[in-house]
């Protein structure tokens, strides 16, 4: 065998091995999710703040991703993020407050955009109403006037059953986000909620109600820190009130 062919032969060698450890990292199926102690021990061991005593629950996204909800032993509720990524599940972010967030599970995609939490039971929450806005607006460009109505979609949630939970968005609101996205002449859908916050206002808020079916501030599950970790992508989701919405007028008024 010349030395021509030795060298061939090694070279392509490598290039399988490449292949290989390329799938192997990067293609690979997921495999199930590690048991409730690794996963504590996992968090506890990058945060040792959030003091995991409790995993609640282990809620797929996606085949990639996983939302584990859990309790500290400061009776804290908070949530944890975990992405399959080289061949192994890690936890991309810990939030040791469980108030609702939107998880963009891929940045450009609004229709794998979640609200997520996990309230405090202190708080006493019966229900949430999730709300997608776009105020309205006008603006004049090169002569050219442009108004932009005001859209308000409406969602609500139930609270009492269980402290935390997902929700998918809403195929409308999906498509009002698209939109507005392409009016707007932005390619980066990540952006949606920056700098189309000062053209358009479009954004995602809640209102929370008492077992009394009054609006209420949840404090238990606002009031604490957070720690990020790795890339994935949140948003916050602001607290509204009635005086932030629009409801139709009394007939005769």
């Amino acid at each position: 065998m010349t030395k021509k062919i030795k060298w061939f032969l090694v070279g392509l060698v490598v290039f399988l091995l490449s292949l290989i450890t390329l799938y192997w990292m990067y293609w690979s199926k997921p495999t199930e999710l590690p048991p409730n102690e690794q996963l504590m021990a996992e968090i506890n061991g990058i945060f040792p703040e959030a003091a995991v005593s409790e995993i609640q629950d282990t809620i797929m996204v996606d085949d990639h991703h996983v939302l584990v909800p859990f309790i500290s032993e400061q009776n804290n509720y908070g949530l944890s993020y975990w992405v399959w990524r080289k061949s192994k599940w890690s936890v991309g972010k810990i939030d040791t407050r469980g108030e609702p967030v939107i998880w963009k599970v891929h940045r450009n995609d609004p229709s794998s955009y979640y609200v997520v939490w996990n309230l405090h039971p202190k708080d006493q929450l019966q229900k949430s109403a999730f709300y997608l806005i776009r105020n309205r607006g006008f603006t004049v460009t090169d002569g050219l006037e442009y108004y932009t109505p005001k859209i308000q979609m409406k969602n609500e949630i139930p609270l009492k059953d269980q402290t935390y939970g997902v929700m998918k968005l809403p195929e409308e609101w999906v498509s009002v986000m698209e939109s507005s996205v392409k009016v707007s002449n932005h390619s980066n859908l990540d952006e949606l909620f920056g700098d189309i916050y000062q053209q358009q206002q479009i954004y995602i808020g809640w209102i929370p109600y008492n077992v009394s079916n009054e609006e209420t501030i949840p404090e238990h599950s606002v009031n604490s820190n957070g720690y990020y970790i790795g890339n994935v992508g949140t948003e916050f989701v602001m607290i509204l009130n009635k005086a932030d919405l629009e409801t139709p007028s009394e007939k005769g008024e």
